[in-house]
């Protein structure tokens, strides 16, 4: 439990300003404000870290997120007034401005 616990932190550590979260399918998904990105924390790997969605011009100051029946994340950026949609292998398109 205590390893558990200082994994946990190190990883919000990581984090420049978490502004939401999402539980999809036993996974968690983070939105990094000031970072630009979306991580994606997989509770039954041992909370792997990993980064779902590169720092892009797509991921603008990202705010809000959801997902579809389908599976595609919809991400709110505040940066550029968007909501983008990301399909399973992390490819944007621009659903709403």
């Amino acid at each position: 439990m205590k390893a558990r616990v200082i994994l946990t932190l190190l990883c919000l550590s990581l984090f420049a300003l978490p502004v939401s979260a999402c539980f999809p399918n036993g996974l968690i998904f983070v939105v990094d404000l000031n970072n630009n990105k979306v991580y994606r924390v997989n509770p039954s790997t041992g909370w792997t870290l990993s980064e779902f969605s590169p720092g892009s011009s797509q991921a603008n100051k990202p705010g809000a997120i959801g997902f579809t029946l389908h599976g595609e994340m919809l991400l709110g950026n505040y940066g550029n007034d968007t909501i983008v949609e990301i399909d399973n292998l992390g490819v944007f398109e621009t659903v709403l401005t």
